[in-house]
């Protein structure tokens, strides 16, 4: 139920907890840096700390731990992997470190997160990173941030020209910017109380972008658009 990390480990390996469903509580020292991919997956973690000194969160490292409801990432933390917080469906918000650079695909997907605060440090942030988090209204990031933007609540490159993320709360009637050129992967799957969107001129491919958007009742595709993917409105109205 409990575990405390002494501070002779250095490194703790893939998968050492997974699927300890009754691990309620882990104490990780600063004597670790390296933690491997789904180290914590499956288990029973309730809350955790993640100290500086371990700069990589791994893939799959927290997913699918659906007791888990508070992360502190201390100054330090660099990256999030691919799918950390997958499935983490009671996890409501995660203070996001300035030292954080990378987000990447999948790391808070299918979450309970609320709320999402983009620090100035980050740098890379992959398709799919924030996709099908029904509880998320909008994503924020900080007006320092020189490579990512915050319109309406969506979340855009800089300059506007590709939409990462629409959150999967976000609801009504949606009329994109006509700078925007590109709709990143998944940008807009589970977007459940979405009921319509004008794509802008500038857009030229719509692939994988709109399944799951069980509300939508209209959208409008300009004659700019050459390509429409396969399955592409699966499970839309």
């Amino acid at each position: 139920t409990g575990v405390v990390i002494p501070e002779s480990v250095r490194t703790i390996g893939e998968s050492a907890f997974e699927g300890c469903s009754a691990l309620a509580d882990v104490v990780i020292p600063e004597s670790v840096w390296t933690i491997g991919d789904r180290a914590f997956a499956y288990s029973g973690l309730t809350d955790v700390t993640i100290p500086g000194t371990v700069k990589i969160l791994s893939s799959g490292l927290f997913s699918d731990c659906e007791k888990l409801k508070s992360v502190t990432l201390a100054e330090g933390v660099t990256q999030i992997g691919a799918q950390v917080f997958m499935h983490c469906s009671n996890l409501e918000e995660v203070a996001l470190p300035d030292s954080l650079t990378t987000l990447k695909a999948q790391a808070f997907s299918e979450s309970g997160i609320t709320k999402v605060v983009i620090p100035k440090g980050v740098i890379t942030i992959e398709d799919m990173a924030f996709t099908m988090c029904g509880n998320l209204s909008g994503i924020e990031v900080v007006q320092e941030n020189a490579n990512f933007a915050s319109l309406d609540g969506i979340l855009y490159y800089k300059n506007l020209s590709k939409l990462i993320c629409c959150p999967g709360g976000k609801a009504g009637y949606l009329r994109l910017p006509e700078e925007t050129a590109v709709l990143g992967e998944g940008s807009f799957w589970g977007c459940r109380q979405l009921k319509s969107v004008i794509i802008p001129e500038a857009v030229r491919v719509i692939q994988g972008v709109f399944m799951y958007c069980e509300s939508m009742t209209s959208i409008t595709i300009p004659a700019s658009v050459t390509t429409i993917g396969p399955g592409e409105f699966t499970n839309s109205e």
